[in-house]
């Protein structure tokens, strides 16, 4: 499933904005964002038609079926990998492209599978993200804002199957045993998620915000918290954050990371143990 990026335009971002974009060549040129990917021959033609210079997004996630795993050299991915200890193997071999600094490896996903910033499942590796629901990744031979072209790999592996130790779900927020089921104790969850979204430094937002919200999620899964409340309270502190500072739609990628998060933490909700009253001293007249 596709849908056209911005791509370049006589040396910068093939968008309105041109020189002043924000993001050159990877945001959306359409409405709905990557929501509006599709397969569909026609559609394709019509779009490519209007931007002959877009370039190609490739969506990823449940519709899609599809994860992309992003090797980003310059901030470390080379050092993360080599790090991984013999539970975690390395990368299987899968259909790969050059980006115009490193590279993207295509797998096969589960149903559904979060984005990710400088980790993957369980591990944090700077340099290595990853695109799932909600995502997608611009594909060859698309061009990049270095000057180069993405570029599939000569002779390519099959795609491969996403390794399980990826597509585990993050490990919630550490919770106290036995914590309080109280309206404080959720709404104070809630206030230090969305603090933590919102001082989350460049490069770690998105992730950050996933993270978020697979911990109050679980408290969704409770009935502790509403699904409203939290989805608002992220959003925002997304904005306040700086993740909405991309061009066109940064909304669409914020509420399916948010949406992602929480529905992983759903499907594991807290164990929290009922409120108690807190006892009441009974005075006594003489």
């Amino acid at each position: 499933m596709v849908l056209p990026v911005a791509g370049m335009l006589s040396g910068h971002c093939g968008c309105r904005r041109g020189r002043d974009c924000p993001r050159p060549a990877k945001h959306p040129l359409i409405a709905g964002g990557v929501r509006s990917a599709t397969a569909d021959a026609d559609q394709i033609h019509r779009w490519w038609a209007r931007w002959p210079w877009a370039g190609v997004g490739i969506a990823t996630g449940a519709r899609a079926r599809l994860a992309v795993v992003d090797l980003d050299p310059a901030h470390g991915a080379t050092a993360s990998l080599e790090r991984l200890d013999p539970g975690h193997q390395p990368l299987p071999p899968t259909l790969s492209a050059r980006t115009g600094g490193g590279w993207h490896r295509y797998y096969r996903a589960p149903a559904s599978i979060s984005n990710t910033a400088g980790r993957l499942g369980a591990l944090d590796l700077p340099g290595v993200d990853l695109r799932g629901e909600g995502g997608y990744v611009v594909a060859a031979p698309s061009p990049h804002p270095s000057g180069v072209r993405y570029a599939w790999v000569a002779d390519p592996a099959p795609l491969a199957p996403l390794p399980s130790w990826i597509a585990a779900p993050p490990p919630p927020t550490p919770t106290p045993l036995g914590v309080d089921r109280s309206p404080s104790y959720a709404r104070h969850a809630l206030e230090a998620e969305c603090d933590r979204v919102a001082r989350a430094a460049l490069g770690a937002r998105n992730d950050t915000l996933n993270r978020a919200a697979f911990s109050l999620g679980t408290l969704v899964g409770a009935g502790a918290l509403e699904e409203g409340t939290v989805v608002e309270a992220l959003a925002n502190a997304a904005i306040r954050a700086g993740l909405a500072t991309r061009a066109p739609l940064p909304a669409d990628e914020i509420i399916a990371t948010i949406a992602s998060g929480l529905a992983a933490g759903r499907s594991r909700p807290r164990a929290l143990s009922r409120s108690r009253e807190p006892a009441r001293r009974v005075l006594l007249r003489r």
